[in-house]
């Protein structure tokens, strides 16, 4: 074993971080506001989630770290 690239088992642990860090939203790609997201049932039984912005309509949401008031 090389010893100049091992690592002790402290190293590789991720760092421990607060929990309000760790929240991702579901935004608008646009304007990265909170969306309203809708879960609809399809006749065949599969589920569909829509999601909408007050202010660009139906988009695709990202999740972000980010986002800006309502």
């Amino acid at each position: 074993m090389n010893r100049r690239f091992a690592a002790t088992m402290e190293l590789q642990r991720p760092a421990t971080r607060e929990p309000s860090s760790l929240i991702a939203y579901t935004v608008c790609p646009h304007c990265k506001r909170t969306l309203s997201g809708y879960l609809f049932t399809a006749a065949d039984g599969h589920h569909v989630e829509a999601y909408h912005c007050p202010t660009h309509g139906d988009v695709v949401p990202m999740r972000s770290h980010v986002r800006n008031s309502d």
